[in-house]
């Protein structure tokens, strides 16, 4: 497998397995805490995000430097997740104030030529 195929195959896990989705992440972790852990694992320091499962962040930085590398790369890709899951829902806020800002000017020019 190539390295793209493996950290595809680690973030399906942690989605399908451990239920870390956009969703998820967009809650739990919208301080950044997966870029955290991912350099964490990346630099082999133990500092953490205090709002995760210290057990389980122990077990990721004894696996072997290879398999924390696919783990830091699928918390990268689930970090872009997040941020891009935000744009998104601020674009569509925008684009729904747009409408209705249509609208309100489409039933002016409406109600105006009505009087004229």
């Amino acid at each position: 497998m190539t390295g793209i195929e493996l950290i595809a195959q680690e973030r399906a896990e942690q989605i399908e397995k451990h239920g870390k989705t956009v969703e998820f992440d967009a809650k739990v972790n919208n301080h950044y805490q997966l870029r955290i852990v991912a350099k964490t694992l990346l630099e082999g320091k133990t500092c953490f995000p205090d709002n995760w499962d210290e057990n389980l962040l122990r077990k990721m930085f004894c696996k072997t430097y290879k398999e924390r590398l696919i783990i830091a790369g699928a918390l990268i890709a689930a970090e872009i997740d997040r941020i891009q899951a935000e744009i998104d829902k601020v674009l569509a806020e925008s684009h729904r104030i747009q409408d209705e800002m249509q609208k309100m000017h489409n039933n002016r020019v409406s109600r105006k030529s009505v009087k004229e």
